[in-house]
């Protein structure tokens, strides 16, 4: 008996610069056309949301990065019989920095000393008494494209004049681990596939992937994850590799 309810219409999202997850070989036995938008970067919100609305869109398949959080929300908000996939709820709850962190602390996974401030003057109390340097980070999504979400304060002036500029909210703070490299593991799905080493420019400190000068790359996932699970059970993380998120 042949079905006749009205399938939705789907849309693959695409954004300048973004990989693409989906494509429309992923859905070779959809028997509908499938639709691309793609969102270019700048003020193109009025355009985008045009767009769908003109193609008839039902449904969003996409990866949306974190720097466009704010931007998607607002996208959403304005459509909203439109559905996207993955939500942006678990898309985004999954790229921030907070549930990573309550994520290491439950598990007892070593990470540098951390603060979250919800209340801006509890954050201005601890910039007042605490020790530095300290590293502030935007709470949600990579600190990649450059690193540009990440700073190193070493005062309680250069905290404030970071805050005042960047407005992040909530406030997250921790501990500068100082280190001449770090190891990124890359992973397909759950399974680790490779491992390399990141070096600074000389006399930098950031090894953000985007601005290393040297990229020592090996393949020593064997001798990183034995590192790794040698001291997963140890009771501080200074004596072993913490996990930077």
């Amino acid at each position: 008996m042949k079905n006749n309810k009205k399938l939705p219409k789907l849309g693959l999202l695409y954004l300048d610069y973004v990989l693409r997850f989906f494509d429309k070989s992923n859905f070779k036995g959809w028997p509908e056309k499938i639709e691309t938008v793609t969102y270019h970067w700048g003020n193109d919100k009025d355009r985008f949301i045009a767009e769908v609305k003109r193609k008839n869109i039902d449904i969003l398949i996409g990866n949306i990065p974190a720097t466009a959080y704010e931007t998607f929300r607002e996208i959403a908000r304005k459509l909203p019989n439109v559905r996207f996939l993955p939500s942006l709820d678990s898309q985004f709850s999954n790229k921030s920095k907070e549930n990573v962190t309550h994520f290491c602390h439950k598990y007892d996974l070593p990470v540098p000393k951390t603060e979250i401030f919800y209340i801006p003057e509890q954050a201005e109390t601890f910039f007042l008494n605490t020790d530095y340097p300290k590293i502030i980070k935007r709470s949600y999504g990579p600190s990649n494209y450059g690193g540009y979400f990440v700073h190193k304060v070493d005062s309680y002036k250069e905290a404030k004049e970071l805050l005042w500029e960047r407005k992040y909210y909530p406030v997250y703070v921790q501990d500068f681990v100082p280190m001449e490299a770090d190891i990124r593991v890359m992973l397909v799905g759950h399974k680790p596939v490779c491992a390399f080493w990141r070096r600074p420019p000389k006399g930098e400190w950031l090894t953000n992937t985007s601005r290393v000068e040297v990229w020592i790359i090996k393949m020593c996932l064997k001798t990183c994850l034995t590192l790794l699970f040698a001291h997963q059970k140890q009771p501080t993380p200074s004596t072993g590799p913490v996990i930077s998120h």
